[in-house]
């Protein structure tokens, strides 16, 4: 158990600091990129997250046999990984299962409130009905949205197309059926679990409004790239349908 609790405890500090040194490397270039490429590369920018963490999880040299062997001194796994004895204190206490435990109850905390925050937005949606266009109406739905990740839909209010023009509301409806093309809601799956493990990570929390920024322009884009002419009328569809929809992690 004790060995079990170090491992994984060195696994979480690389982790982290990886995912901390991609996470500042992507929201300096976020805006360069943006200029420079356009909106789909600067969201593309974000892979470099998950990739570092699991950059950091891959068998490494064993101590001695690297290329710097001074350096494993500065490792942090130091800070949970003693070279020799017995991880116990003086006062009995171990100390790194005491700190896996808490990233434990931490991480099922976490997981917890994005469940909720999920489940509330879903209940509150009340009682759907499949339209013919495939997409799902209720009296509940105040806004255009895409909902779920194994099996997404696109969730409308029921006198959607009432409140908007029609050319307006096709642009609308496109704008979501981009977020299911582009597998938008497994991303934000993947960041929300990301949240859990990492829970500890500030970094994390803040940067994800950055995320969904960037996943909304590059949706955004690819939209007008497939109406190149109907720029203007998606600014005006944009300004009238209220998109953001607070709470909701997947989605």
């Amino acid at each position: 158990m004790m060995i079990a609790a170090d491992t994984l405890l060195r696994w979480l500090v690389d982790g982290s600091l990886a995912a901390s040194a991609a996470l500042l490397l992507v929201l300096a270039l976020r805006h360069p990129l943006r200029r420079a490429f356009g909106a789909r590369v600067a969201y593309g920018a974000w892979a470099l997250v998950p990739l570092a963490i699991a950059a950091a999880a891959l068998p490494r040299p064993a101590p001695g046999q690297g290329f710097a062997p001074a350096l494993l001194s500065l490792h942090p796994g130091v800070l949970v990984m003693p070279s020799t004895g017995s991880t116990l204190t003086a006062t009995g206490i171990d100390w790194p299962l005491l700190l896996a435990s808490a990233w434990l109850i931490g991480g099922v905390f976490a997981a917890l409130r994005f469940r909720a925050q999920q489940r509330g937005y879903v209940a509150a949606l009340g009682h759907l009905d499949q339209a013919a266009d495939g997409s799902w109406r209720g009296v509940g739905v105040e806004a255009p949205a895409v909902v779920g990740a194994m099996r997404p839909r696109i969730v409308l209010p029921v006198d959607f197309e009432a409140l908007h023009a029609a050319d307006e509301a096709a642009l609308v409806v496109a704008h979501e059926r981009a977020h299911l093309a582009r597998g938008d809601t497994r991303a934000n799956l993947l960041a929300v679990a990301l949240r859990c493990l990492h829970w500890f990570n500030p970094f994390l929390h803040l940067a994800a409004r950055g995320f969904r920024l960037d996943q909304e322009l590059a949706c955004d884009a690819t939209v007008l790239a497939r109406h190149p002419h109907a720029r203007r009328r998606y600014a005006d569809a944009m300004l009238n349908v209220q998109l953001a929809v607070p709470g909701l992690p997947v989605g």
